[in-house]
């Protein structure tokens, strides 16, 4: 129950800081206001790095992905996606009990990818998924 608990108040803190972006996106341009419909089309196409870091196993090769990259990041851009949607799955990669801390090592990594993406432009979704 502690375990489920904390997923949810990690996923609406996920929730918080979108929104919290959408909305330092609009005080930046605050001549016009957001279109959703338009935002969601100027996220389009999208490139999908599922199978990575909702992989449950050992590392993010577990289901047969390589290791990201930055010049993976990089390529992805090159070749035209304007977003990139990140699953995560932190079940196995937090303790077990007492405070449920997810390994630092991980965080870590999805940091580094999440940067690498924000430096090519790309527009970052977070999916908190299978827990």
């Amino acid at each position: 129950m502690k375990q489920y608990f904390f997923v949810k108040v990690f996923s609406l803190a996920i929730l918080f800081l979108s929104i919290h972006s959408l909305t330092i996106f609009a005080e930046e341009n605050t001549t016009e206001e957001i279109d959703m419909e338009k935002y969601a089309e100027s996220m389009q196409p999208g490139w999908n790095l599922g199978n990575t870091y909702d992989a449950v196993g050992e590392d993010e090769t577990a289901w047969g992905n390589p290791y990201v990259t930055k010049e993976l990041i990089e390529k992805i851009a090159a070749d035209g996606f304007k977003s990139i949607r990140i699953p995560i799955t932190f079940d196995q990669r937090m303790e077990s009990s007492g405070d449920y801390q997810i390994d630092q090592d991980y965080l870590e990594r999805i940091d580094q990818t999440v940067q690498w993406a924000l430096e090519e432009d790309l527009y970052v979704m977070i999916n908190v998924h299978h827990d």
